[in-house]
């Protein structure tokens, strides 16, 4: 299909998996074409921000990869983990890998 063809030359792999399913559920949902088309967009930068952050990750070389998920507060009693978490849950921080 040309739209294939198109997202392959734009480099927009992931795109190019998504719209035809996005595209089923806006006409399912009665979207515009613009909210067709953010989704669609959205997705792409989604998923090339993950990419890149793994492929900084891996750069880096850490010897182990940590989530602030997994980060021992307990260690450091100075660290009042009620007064920062809800703003660690709310931004991307606080799924970012470190």
């Amino acid at each position: 299909m040309l739209i294939d063809a198109y997202f392959k030359q734009l480099k927009m792999p992931q795109a190019a998996k998504v719209y035809q399913s996005m595209a089923r559920e806006a006409q399912d949902n009665n979207l515009s074409y613009e909210q067709f088309m953010l989704g669609v967009l959205e997705q792409e930068i989604i998923h090339r921000e993950h990419n890149r952050i793994q492929r900084r990750i891996k750069q880096a070389t850490f010897p182990i990869v940590k989530t602030l998920d997994s980060f021992e507060f307990m260690t450091i009693p100075s660290v009042n983990k009620p007064k920062y978490w809800p703003w660690l849950k709310e931004s991307s921080l606080g799924t970012m890998r470190i």
